[in-house]
């Protein structure tokens, strides 16, 4: 990025004011109120950052994700066992039994075709909901379970996406006050 962006009355974007430890959290409320505290005032300093709670290191939202996903993924592994049984729910199993060391490392790449192996899962699971009324309760479950895995791969990889963004954000154009501000 050759300086920062501009928006269209001409002032620099308010992600530019934001410190490398807030950078990639949803802060987009509390820099419209830093903006309006700088307009009033007058001032860009630490301040108005400190005002508004911002120089404090949150938890970011792809974490909570990152640790449902293996919830989900025992969820689905244990349904399918107990629905099954041993040797048709081990079969079952199997492939998802392959997404658990990069699952519990966390990369991205496990995160992304898990998603698309959950929805395999989550069909076979509303199929068996709608035509066998015996096994409803156990399926619903496990359509849950599946639900909730496919969810969690997908949020998890878009939320790291968008919190390397405002990391490299951050980055840039860390500590350089808006332009008219002084």
């Amino acid at each position: 990025m050759d300086g920062p962006r501009k928006s269209k009355h001409g002032a620099a974007e308010t992600s530019q004011m934001l410190c490398k430890r807030c950078a990639g959290t949803n802060w987009f409320v509390k820099v419209s109120q830093i903006d309006k505290y700088n307009r009033v005032f007058g001032s860009y300093d630490e301040r108005s950052r400190e005002a508004f709670g911002l120089n404090c290191r949150p938890m970011l939202l792809s974490t909570y994700t990152r640790w449902a996903a293996p919830l989900c993924w025992l969820g689905c592994l244990a349904s399918l066992l107990v629905w099954f049984g041993w040797i048709a729910g081990g079969v079952l199993c199997v492939p998802l039994l392959f997404a658990g060391p990069g699952l519990l490392r966390g990369r991205s790449y496990t995160f992304a075709w898990l998603s698309l192996l959950s929805l395999f899962y989550m069909a076979l699971g509303m199929t068996e909901a709608f035509s066998t009324p015996a096994d409803r309760a156990i399926a619903t479950l496990h359509v849950l379970a599946a639900g909730g895995l496919f969810l969690a791969c997908v949020l998890t990889n878009r939320l790291r996406a968008v919190e390397r963004r405002g990391q490299q954000v951050a980055d840039e154009g860390h500590g350089e006050p808006p332009p008219g501000s002084q």
